[in-house]
Protein backbone atom coordinates (compact mmCIF):
# COMPACT_ATOMS: atom_id res chain seq x y z
CA UNK A 1 0.00 0.00 0.00
CA UNK A 2 2.87 2.38 0.75
CA UNK A 3 4.16 2.03 -2.82
CA UNK A 4 0.74 2.87 -4.24
CA UNK A 5 0.50 5.86 -1.95
CA UNK A 6 3.92 7.06 -3.13
CA UNK A 7 2.86 6.63 -6.77
CA UNK A 8 -0.32 8.62 -6.15
CA UNK A 9 1.65 11.36 -4.38
CA UNK A 10 4.11 11.56 -7.29
CA UNK A 11 1.23 11.73 -9.77
CA UNK A 12 -0.39 14.50 -7.73
CA UNK A 13 2.85 16.49 -7.84
CA UNK A 14 2.92 16.09 -11.63
CA UNK A 15 -0.67 17.36 -11.90
CA UNK A 16 0.07 20.32 -9.60
CA UNK A 17 3.10 21.19 -11.73
CA UNK A 18 1.01 20.99 -14.91
CA UNK A 19 -1.64 23.28 -13.40
CA UNK A 20 1.02 25.83 -12.42
CA UNK A 21 2.51 25.70 -15.90
CA UNK A 22 -0.93 26.26 -17.43
CA UNK A 23 -1.48 29.27 -15.14
CA UNK A 24 1.87 30.75 -16.16
CA UNK A 25 1.23 30.16 -19.87
CA UNK A 26 -2.26 31.68 -19.67
CA UNK A 27 -0.86 34.76 -17.93
CA UNK A 28 1.93 35.07 -20.49
CA UNK A 29 -0.43 34.66 -23.45
CA UNK A 30 -3.58 36.48 -22.28
CA UNK A 31 -2.28 38.66 -19.42
CA UNK A 32 -4.92 37.37 -17.01
CA UNK A 33 -4.39 35.72 -13.64
CA UNK A 34 -6.24 32.45 -13.26
CA UNK A 35 -6.39 29.39 -11.06
CA UNK A 36 -6.33 26.04 -12.81
CA UNK A 37 -8.05 23.02 -11.28
CA UNK A 38 -7.22 19.63 -12.76
CA UNK A 39 -8.99 16.53 -11.53
CA UNK A 40 -8.74 12.88 -12.53
CA UNK A 41 -10.60 9.86 -11.20
CA UNK A 42 -10.22 6.11 -11.39
CA UNK A 43 -13.24 6.01 -13.70
CA UNK A 44 -11.16 7.46 -16.54
CA UNK A 45 -12.73 10.86 -16.10
CA UNK A 46 -10.79 14.08 -16.16
CA UNK A 47 -11.92 17.59 -15.44
CA UNK A 48 -10.46 21.03 -16.09
CA UNK A 49 -11.75 24.21 -14.52
CA UNK A 50 -10.32 27.70 -14.91
CA UNK A 51 -11.17 30.35 -12.32
CA UNK A 52 -10.49 34.07 -12.56
CA UNK A 53 -8.76 35.93 -9.73
CA UNK A 54 -12.18 36.37 -8.04
CA UNK A 55 -12.77 32.59 -8.06
CA UNK A 56 -15.46 32.90 -10.75
CA UNK A 57 -15.41 30.02 -13.19
CA UNK A 58 -14.55 31.11 -16.72
CA UNK A 59 -14.12 27.62 -18.22
CA UNK A 60 -15.18 24.08 -17.41
CA UNK A 61 -14.44 21.07 -19.53
CA UNK A 62 -12.29 18.01 -19.94
CA UNK A 63 -8.77 17.58 -21.21
CA UNK A 64 -10.15 15.86 -24.30
CA UNK A 65 -12.34 18.84 -25.28
CA UNK A 66 -11.47 20.86 -28.34
CA UNK A 67 -8.79 23.39 -27.22
CA UNK A 68 -10.66 26.11 -29.15
CA UNK A 69 -13.33 26.11 -26.42
CA UNK A 70 -10.71 26.97 -23.82
CA UNK A 71 -9.01 29.48 -26.09
CA UNK A 72 -12.32 31.27 -26.78
CA UNK A 73 -13.12 31.47 -23.06
CA UNK A 74 -9.69 32.90 -22.28
CA UNK A 75 -9.88 35.44 -25.10
CA UNK A 76 -13.32 36.53 -23.92
CA UNK A 77 -12.05 36.89 -20.33
CA UNK A 78 -8.97 38.82 -21.45
CA UNK A 79 -11.20 41.24 -23.39
CA UNK A 80 -13.53 41.62 -20.42
CA UNK A 81 -10.66 42.36 -18.04
CA UNK A 82 -9.16 44.86 -20.48
CA UNK A 83 -12.48 46.75 -20.61
CA UNK A 84 -12.84 46.63 -16.81
CA UNK A 85 -9.32 48.02 -16.30
CA UNK A 86 -9.94 50.88 -18.72
CA UNK A 87 -13.08 52.06 -16.87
Amino acid sequence: MDTLYEKAAAAAETVIDAARQMEAEIFKTYNIKVKVILFASSKNKDFLSILDDHDEEIYRGTLSDNPDKLRNSLERQAGFEKVMKSN
